[in-house]
């Protein structure tokens, strides 16, 4: 291995080991700290409460385009479904990709087959009066 890349790919490790722990540790941290931005001290209980009342009243208004909870949370029948539904999507691109691979064979002509194919009769011929020649003026 080239020593020159031994720096290189030890600070590139280091930042992949950092990118990868640093969110576990915020999200470790979090469950041990109250809601809101850095330097706030946790709501009580009352304050999230009221929180939660507003919002409920905000999705039941008219016009209210949801209640902010992800489309795969509301029950795990609706969760396989959009499973199964990327898996199939997926896999007929899949499956299309290789069929298209498999089926692209290149045709071999006779032309082409002959100017990608030396004629070894004739080769072995040029080799052999070739040596012939070579003992000739050995002698």
């Amino acid at each position: 291995m080239n020593k020159a890349y031994l720096p290189v790919l030890s600070i590139m490790a280091l930042l992949m080991a950092t990118a990868f722990i640093l969110p576990g540790i915020q999200t470790a941290n979090a469950q041990y700290t109250g809601g809101g931005g850095p330097g706030t001290t946790s709501s009580s209980v009352e304050e999230q409460l009221k929180l939660a009342r507003e919002k409920t009243s905000l999705a039941d208004q008219q016009g209210a385009y949801g209640s902010g909870t992800s489309m795969v949370a509301g029950n795990i029948d609706s969760t396989i479904l959009f499973i199964i539904a990327l898996v199939v999507i997926f896999g007929a691109v899949s499956a299309a990709f290789f069929i298209k691979s498999r089926g692209a064979r290149r045709a071999v002509t006779k032309e082409s087959a002959r100017q990608s194919e030396p004629d070894w009769k004739l080769e072995a011929q040029r080799y052999k009066e070739e040596l012939d020649a070579m003992k000739r003026n050995q002698k």
